[in-house]
């Protein structure tokens, strides 16, 4: 039943189990967003290492690809499997187990003497990343109040964020100075931490069963294998063959025929993987709505910015990586300014409308852009955008957890974090496809052969073919941003149509 939020005062607490008092819900928050650094660290540090892995591991492009691809297809996977589990079994121990995981997973890979054992390794820690994230989530709505939860996702929006910008650094710091092999150990002793803070502070009381413990397998096979089908179709079959080839759009085809099925399985389950029945709660299902939209948000201006800054403006590498602090420094600011506000007030629609406006405008602005665009231009709309997700990104899963009750608090978290990464592959595959198209046909217009797959070498080019080719991908990433700025439309929308409710009102 709804509590009466008048009546509540911002330092009450809901009920948290008797064996752990205020110091140790707090320690225990604390290895809980540690185990999160690790989670966000393992999979960025090894970017900037890739190059000298695989020549010293003497890979090729596929094993790079792979490499890169299989934590990611693992966390988009596994992310509703464990969501599932978290529900049924005890939630400190799957934590444990995943995190315990991550440091065999990168410890194997540090000894590897062959890319096929990094991938595998990477696989593995993909897996037990997504559930470190999962059972985050689910271990906090369990132990805190949603005020005092909204104060630690700035906490936890700022460890993710310094993960974010400093992993490819530290990544290639280490493989510089140390080696490559480095790059897989730096995380061990900070995961080894957050195993024992978590022993030694969090108790939570025995699971109950809530219905049937068994699960869809059918269903859970066929979205696992639509969703690994939908990604091979964005980071290899399609960039490799051409977006209209035949292998793209069988690749594609079959994707969406699993998933279609899967989703009619699901939804005639009693105990599916992915809890689609939440849907029907109208939070939920615009919060699910939003967090497709911040997906979209963050891989359109990470992945599409740093192509602009290269190809379309000829920046370095480096200065690439420098436009993606203010984005970063913004993300971090605002995400602990909005934990403040909603842990104060325990109100979040206002603060996330601000959010969302924020996004919009950034996009916004970035339509404008092209070969002369001023560096402070764009820093400042990329903290527009940062600044708009921290705000909104992280708050949706402390919403959908306020909404729905606690026994589902990890199924509602789980389809969240789900739809953030579909909208981030997706967008990948959309936006990739529109610069493509956008960029080929500019060229073709100006009578220079392209290769629309291919990425150029610019210092191989004449200088009045790179002058052609730097204009078409700054006019192509201006199209691009302009699909981004819609989507912050649908974002902004969903988050105005959110009711206006207090985070006291959390259902037990």
């Amino acid at each position: 039943m709804p509590i009466n939020a008048a009546a509540i005062t911002p330092e009450q607490t809901a009920p948290i189990p008797a064996a752990m008092s205020r110091r140790d819900v707090n320690f225990a928050m604390a290895g809980l967003t540690l185990s999160l650094f690790v989670a966000g660290l393992s999979n960025l540090v090894v970017l900037t290492a890739m190059p000298r892995i695989v020549a010293e591991l003497h890979g090729g492009q596929a094993s790079y690809t792979w490499i890169v691809t299989s934590s990611m297809l693992a966390i988009t996977v596994c992310t509703p499997f464990w969501g599932r589990m978290s529900d049924m079994l005890d939630k400190k121990r799957l934590l444990q187990l995943c995190v315990a995981g991550y440091v065999v997973s990168s410890m194997i890979a540090g000894f590897a003497g062959a890319t096929w054992v990094i991938i595998v390794c990477r696989i593995g820690i993909g897996v037990c990343a997504a559930g470190i994230i999962v059972f985050m989530q689910a271990i906090a709505a369990q132990i805190t109040t949603p005020r005092h939860r909204a104060r630690w996702i700035g906490y936890r929006s700022a460890a993710m964020s310094v993960a974010t910008v400093g992993a490819p650094t530290l990544g290639g710091v280490l493989a510089q100075h140390l080696g490559w092999r480095a790059c897989f150990f730096v995380g061990v002793p900070p995961a080894i931490v957050a195993i024992l803070m978590t022993q030694f502070t969090l108790r939570l009381p025995p699971p109950v069963a809530q219905g049937s413990r068994r699960i869809d397998w059918p269903g859970a096979l066929l979205v696992s294998g639509g969703l690994v089908t939908l990604m091979l179709w964005v980071s290899l079959v399609g960039p490799d063959r051409g977006w209209g080839s035949l292998p793209a759009g069988l690749t594609l085809a079959a994707a969406l025929v699993a998933l279609t099925a899967g989703i009619l399985v699901e939804l005639r389950h009693p105990a599916a993987m992915l809890p689609l029945e939440l849907l029907r709660d109208r939070p939920v299902l615009l919060c699910t709505i939003a967090a497709a939209g911040t997906g979209f948000a963050y891989f359109g201006s990470a992945v599409f910015l740093a192509i602009y800054l290269q190809i379309g403006r000829g920046y370095s590498p480096q200065t690439a990586g420098l436009m993606a602090l203010p984005e970063a420094v913004a993300t971090v600011g605002a995400a602990l300014l909005a934990a403040r506000f909603i842990s104060g007030r325990g109100r979040y629609k206002a603060v996330l409308i601000v959010g969302g406006a924020m996004i919009c405008a950034g996009f916004g602005l970035l339509v404008s852009i092209g070969t002369g665009t001023s560096l402070l231009f764009i820093g400042l709309c990329v903290a527009l955008i940062g600044g708009g997700l921290g705000v909104v990104a992280e708050n949706l899963v402390l919403i959908v957890q306020t909404v729905v009750s606690r026994s589902k608090a990890g199924s509602a978290g789980a389809l969240v974090a789900f739809c953030r990464v579909t909208g981030g592959v997706t967008c990948v595959a959309a936006l990739g496809t529109i610069l493509s198209a956008h960029v080929a046909y500019r060229l073709r217009g100006s009578g220079l052969a392209f290769d629309p797959h291919a990425v150029p070498k610019l210092a191989a080019l004449p200088f009045a073919e790179r002058v052609l080719v730097e204009s078409a991908y700054a006019d192509g990433i201006a199209r691009v941003y302009l699909a981004c700025f819609l989507v912050a439309l649908i974002l902004l929308v969903s988050l105005c149509l959110l009711p206006a409710r207090s985070i006291d009102e959390e259902i037990d």
